[in-house]
Formats: structure tokens, C-alpha cells, sequence
């Protein structure tokens, strides 16, 4: 029989499922306790979440659900990593730790109910932050227009310097007459 506190866990663990945008679970075997300390400080300073998870209470939350693809990795020791903003940013701060500590291995991630495996998150981790993706998306919309705008620029120039010889050429040809 489940206990209120199960039935709390569970249903806490359900809402994570669902409302978060990136959902990442790593196994930290082979982690010690000031190992994990150091990767939760990192994930604070990120706003990312860390958290160790029973497998059989995340079960019963994503039974029925659209992430309950991360059925077969809820095995062995699995802790929940997520975020509330960037869905990317989680995957960052475990690549960067992971490049340092060789840990924790990567069993699956979900974004916006997409299953990953370990590949893919690694892939989504090298990618640069949504700040830079969205300066880089603006600065090629922007490029276009401002080669646009130059040649328009440099065609209404001609033609001033087209008017100026003409004008200065019959000056000439008034002032030889004269």
C-alpha cells in the first residue's frame, strides 16, 4: 500500500515530467559524495535542477503519460536533471562537468516529449546558448537588408555623381561659348 508521502513524491515527480521543457536522467555511479556536492553547486548556479530519484516512484509517475518513453532507463541509480528555462542548459552543465569528472554517463533525455539518447544530448549541449542562437538568427535577417540598403545607397550616389558631371559639363560647355 502506498504511503502519503510516496503518493506526494509521485505526483511531484509527475508534474516535473510534464512541465518541464528538458528532462535529463544520468546515472552517478562512481560519483562520491563531494563529487555530487560540486555538481549540485554547478547546477544551482544554472538554475538547473539535480535530483536522485527512486526508480519505482518515477515509474508509476510517467505510466501513461507522453514522456513515458524513459521507461527502460529508470533503472540503477538515476538522478532527474532539469531545468524550467533553457532546455539546452542542463545538458551544458553536465557535458561541462562530465569533461572534468568523467561522470555521470547520460541514460536518455526528453525535450518537449522527445526521447534522446545519449548521442543526441550531447549534441544539444554543444550547442551555443539561446542568447547567441537568437543574435546569430537576427544578425542574418539583418545582413540582406543592409547589403540591400548599401547597394540602394551606392546606386543614389551614382546617379548625384552622374548629375554633378552632366551639370559641371554644360557649365564648361556654357562658359566656352561665352
Amino acid at each position: 500500500m502506498a504511503t502519503p508521502e510516496k503518493e506526494a513524491v509521485v505526483k511531484e515527480l509527475a508534474e516535473l515530467f510534464q512541465e518541464k521543457p528538458g528532462i535529463y536522467l544520468a546515472d552517478f555511479t562512481g560519483l562520491n559524495v563531494e563529487a555530487i556536492g560540486i555538481l549540485r553547486q554547478k547546477c544551482r548556479k544554472n538554475a538547473v535542477q539535480f535530483r536522485v530519484i527512486k526508480n519505482r516512484l518515477a515509474k508509476r509517475a510517467v505510466e501513461g503519460t507522453a514522456v513515458e518513453s524513459v521507461l527502460p532507463y529508470l533503472s540503477g541509480p538515476t538522478a532527474l536533471v532539469t531545468c524550467m528555462e533553457d532546455p539546452a542548459v542542463p545538458a551544458r552543465v553536465l557535458k561541462e562537468f562530465v569533461d572534468e569528472y568523467e561522470r555521470p554517463s547520460i541514460k536518455a533525455g526528453v525535450i518537449e516529449g522527445r526521447l534522446l539518447n545519449a548521442e543526441q544530448v550531447w549534441r544539444i549541449a554543444k550547442l551555443p546558448a539561446r542568447e547567441v542562437l537568437l543574435s546569430q538568427f537576427m544578425g542574418g535577417l539583418q545582413s540582406p537588408l543592409r547589403s540591400l540598403i548599401w547597394a540602394m545607397k551606392g546606386v543614389g550616389q551614382g546617379l548625384v555623381r552622374a548629375l554633378a558631371a552632366v551639370q559641371e559639363q554644360k557649365a564648361a560647355q556654357e562658359g566656352g561659348q561665352g
